[in-house]
C-alpha cells in the first residue's frame, strides 16, 4: 500500500490528504510527512488555512498497536497533534468514515472540525489495552465534557458525529463532498476574521466541576481493566492538572499501561481478530453471495435464517415436512419481534427443499437433506452441522445473535472458490471468519476435546471438579472446563473415548440421568436466576470411584490445564489445520469465552513460559502419557528460545 501524504492548494486553503498504512495507520513516515507538510503550509504566504483529509473514505487511524507495543519512533502523534495545535494557521479536521484512537487524537488537536454526516468517532483503545497516548484525555474533556469522554473510552463505542454527546464538537457536519465543505468553512472562516483555536483554551467542556467529578468517580468505580483505571486517572487530571502537566500524566500513563501483560493479551486479541476478519480472500475476487438457500427447520435453521436475513441476505428456506415448516416460520416471527409485517421478510420465500435450489448462490445445510440434492453443477453446499466434510463446512460459535466467531472448515476437496464464498458470507453476516484445513472437526472442537480430556484426568488423580473450575474461574475464564461440559450437553461428550487408565467423569452424571444444563442438571445445579451450584450427588459418585481427594494449587490446575491447551495448538498447527497460533486464539476467545485479557490460550502459554508449562506435564503422574507428552516442535521451539508469538504473521 502507497503511505503519502499529498498537498495541493486551492484559494488559499491548503489540503492535505493523509493516506496510511494497513487500515490507514499512521506509520513513522506518514506522520514525519505530515509534519513537514503542516510546516510548509504554515510557512507559505498563499496559505491562509489548512485541512486535514484521510484518504478516500477513510480518516487516518493513528499508529499501529503493534508500534505502539514497540515504543513510537519520532515523530510521534504526540509531537504531530503539537504540532497541529500550535500552528500558526487555523487547522480545520474533515472527518468521514471513522476517526478512531489515534484518529479521534488527530481530530482533537485540531482547531476546527468537520464531518461528513455518516462519520463515526470513539476511543476503541482502551477495550484493545491501551490509553491515548497523543492528548486525547485531555483534550476531548475539555471539548465533549467528561461524561460523554468518559463513555467513549470505557464503552469503546463509535458513535454518530450527530450524537447528542458530541454537540459541542464539530464546527459543521455536512452531506456535500468532505473537500466542498471545508474549502467553504476556510472561507467563511477567514471573512469572519477567524484565527487558530487551540483545544488548550478550551473550558466549556469542564465547566461544571461537581458533575464532572461524580461523572469521574461513577467511572472509576466500574473499572476494572488496568487501561480503564489509567484512562478515568487521566481524564480527572485534566481537571485537576495545567494542561502541559496533563498532557505529562497521560504519557506516563500510557507507558504504565503498555507495559502490563493484560495489554499484551489484549493487544494481541485485537490484531489476531483484526487479521481474521480482514485478510484477503482466496483468488482476490469477492464471490457474490445474495441469495442463501438454508435447507432445514431446526432450531439452528430458525436463527441462521433470522442472522441472514438482517444481513440483507435472499433466503431460500427448504424443508419437506410441511408441518415443521409452518412450526419453524412461526418460531422465526416470534424471534424477530412477532411482527409479520418486518420488512426483512420480504426477502423470504419458503418451500419443499428442491424448489428452493434455483437462482441462489450458496446452499446452507443447517441438518441433512433424506435423499439427497440435486443441485445445478458448481453450486457450493456447505454443512452447518457435525459431519465429515469434504468440500466446505461452516459451524458458528454460540446462537447467531451473539456469537461471532465461523470456523469455516476447508475439506480435503475444497475450492478456493468455496472458500472465498465461505469468508464472504461469514464477513457479511458480522462473523470473524478463521479457516480450519479439517474433514468435519473446528478448532473450537478439538480444544474442547483437550480440555475435558486434560481435566479428567486431574480428576482421574483425585483433583475435584469443583476445585478445577473455582481455578478456571479465578484465572479469569468465566465458562470454565465442568460447566462448558454442562452447557455443551453431557451425552455427547460422555461418548468420548478416553486413553487406557483414564475415565471419561462425563459419564457419572449421565448415569445419574444428569445431562448438563438444558436439563437443569449436569456436573451442576441449576437453577433460573440462581449461580450453579456443585452437585453433591456427582460428586459423591466420583468420590467413591476415585477414594482419596488430591489438593492442587490453582497454579497448578492452570499450567496442566493451559499446557494441554497449548500442546493440542501445537498439534493442530503441526497438522496444518490451523495457520497461526493467533487463529487458535481467535476461536478459543469468540468460541470457547476464552478471556480477552489473557489473549487466548496460546498467547497465554507464551506469558507463562513454554518451558514451566512443559516441565509441567511432564512431572504430571498420569497413564494417558501420549496425551501429556509435549509435541516434538514445542521441544524444539524451548530449546531455540522461541514461542508461539514468533508463529504468527508480521
Amino acid at each position: 500500500m502507497v503511505e503519502s501524504v499529498k498537498m495541493s492548494v486551492a484559494d488559499g486553503v491548503a489540503f492535505l490528504v493523509i493516506e496510511g498504512g494497513a487500515g490507514n495507520a499512521m506509520t513513522v513516515d506518514i506522520r514525519s510527512a505530515c509534519l513537514d507538510a503542516i510546516k510548509a503550509a504554515e510557512a507559505n504566504s498563499d496559505v491562509s488555512e489548512i485541512v486535514l483529509l484521510g484518504h478516500g473514505a477513510r480518516f487516518p487511524s493513528g499508529p499501529s498497536l503493534v508500534e505502539l507495543g514497540k515504543g513510537e519512533a519520532s515523530p510521534t502523534l504526540a509531537d504531530l497533534c503539537l504540532a497541529i495545535e500550535g500552528c500558526s494557521k487555523p487547522v480545520v479536521a474533515g472527518v468521514m468514515g471513522a476517526a478512531q484512537s489515534g484518529g479521534m487524537e488527530l481530530l482533537l488537536a485540531a482547531h476546527y472540525r468537520i464531518a461528513d454526516k455518516r462519520a463515526r468517532v470513539g476511543f476503541p483503545s482502551v477495550r484493545q489495552g491501551v490509553i491515548p497516548c497523543a492528548g486525547g484525555t485531555q483534550r476531548a474533556p475539555r471539548l465533549i465534557g467528561v461524561s460523554a469522554t468518559l463513555d467513549l473510552l470505557l464503552t469503546g463505542a463509535l458513535i454518530p458525529v450527530t450524537d447528542a454527546r458530541l454537540a459541542n464538537l464539530f464546527d459543521t457536519i455536512t452531506e456535500l463532498p468532505l473537500a466542498q465543505a471545508a474549502l467553504s468553512f476556510c472561507q467563511t472562516l477567514r471573512g469572519s476574521g477567524q484565527g487558530p483555536r487551540p483545544t488548550e483554551d478550551r473550558a466549556e467542556g469542564v465547566a461544571d466541576f461537581a458533575s464532572a467529578n461524580a461523572s469521574i468517580k461513577a467511572a472509576r468505580d466500574a473499572a476494572e481493566s488496568a487501561a480503564a483505571i489509567e484512562a478515568v486517572s487521566c481524564v480527572e487530571a485534566s481537571l485537576l492538572l495545567p494542561y502541559s502537566a496533563g498532557l505529562v500524566f497521560e504519557a506516563e500513563a500510557f507507558q504504565t499501561v503498555i507495559a502490563t501483560s493484560e495489554s499484551a493479551a489484549l493487544r494481541h486479541a485485537y490484531t489476531s481478530e483484526f487479521r481474521a476478519a480482514t485478510a484477503p480472500v482466496p483468488g482476490g475476487a469477492r464471490p457474490t453471495v445474495d441469495t442463501l438457500a438454508i435447507l432445514g427447520h431446526t432450531a439452528f435453521a430458525v436463527r441462521l435464517v433470522m442472522a441472514a436475513l438482517s444481513a440483507g441476505c435472499a433466503v431460500h428456506w427448504g424443508g419437506d415436512v410441511p408441518e415443521q415448516r409452518k412450526e419453524a416460520i412461526a418460531a422465526l416471527v416470534r424471534l424477530m419481534g412477532g411482527n409479520p409485517e418486518d420488512s426483512r421478510f420480504e426477502l423470504l420465500r419458503t418451500g419443499p427443499v428442491q424448489d428452493m435450489l434455483d437462482d441462489v448462490d450458496i446452499v446452507l445445510l443447517a441438518a441433512p437433506v433424506d435423499g439427497g440434492l440435486d443441485t445445478p453443477e458448481g453450486l457450493a453446499v456447505f454443512k452447518l452441522y457435525p459431519d465429515r466434510v469434504d468440500h466446505v463446512g461452516l459451524r458458528f460459535s454460540g446462537n447467531m445473535e451473539r456469537g461471532r466467531l465461523a470456523e469455516i472448515i476447508a475439506g480435503p476437496d475444497a475450492t478456493q472458490a468455496q472458500i472465498a464464498a465461505a469468508i464472504t458470507l461469514s464477513r457479511r453476516m458480522a462473523q470473524v471468519p478463521v479457516v480450519v484445513a479439517s474433514s468435519g472437526f473446528s478448532i473450537c472442537d478439538r480444544l474442547a476435546a483437550a480440555i475435558f480430556r486434560g481435566t479428567d484426568a486431574l480428576v482421574d488423580q483425585g483433583v475435584s471438579f469443583v476445585d478445577i473450575d473455582k481455578a478456571m474461574i479465578a484465572w479469569g475464564w468465566p465458562l470454565p472446563p465442568f460447566m462448558m461440559r454442562d452447557r455443551k450437553g453431557l451425552e455427547t461428550a460422555a461418548r468420548m473415548p478416553r486413553a487406557k487408565g483414564g475415565a471419561n467423569w462425563a459419564q457419572v452424571p449421565v448415569a445419574l440421568g444428569r445431562t448438563g444444563l438444558s436439563a437443569g442438571k449436569g456436573f451442576y445445579d441449576y437453577e433460573k436466576g440462581k449461580m450453579p451450584v456443585p452437585s453433591p450427588e456427582v460428586l459423591q459418585a466420583i468420590d467413591d470411584k476415585v477414594g482419596q481427594r488430591k489438593t492442587m494449587t490453582d497454579r497448578q490446575i492452570i499450567e496442566l490445564v493451559l499446557g494441554a491447551l497449548a500442546n493440542e495448538g501445537m498439534r493442530m498447527l503441526a497438522d496444518q489445520w490451523a495457520a497461526c497460533p493467533g487463529d487458535i486464539d481467535v476461536a478459543a476467545m469468540l468460541g470457547l469465552e476464552f478471556p480477552r485479557s489473557l489473549g487466548g490460550p496460546m498467547h497465554a502459554a507464551d506469558q507463562v513460559g513454554l518451558l514451566k508449562l512443559s516441565k509441567a506435564m511432564k512431572a504430571f503422574d498420569h497413564p494417558d502419557t501420549p496425551f501429556w507428552t509435549p509435541h516434538t516442535v514445542l521441544a524444539d521451539m524451548i530449546r531455540n528460545g522461541q514461542n508461539f508469538a514468533s508463529r504468527n504473521p508480521a
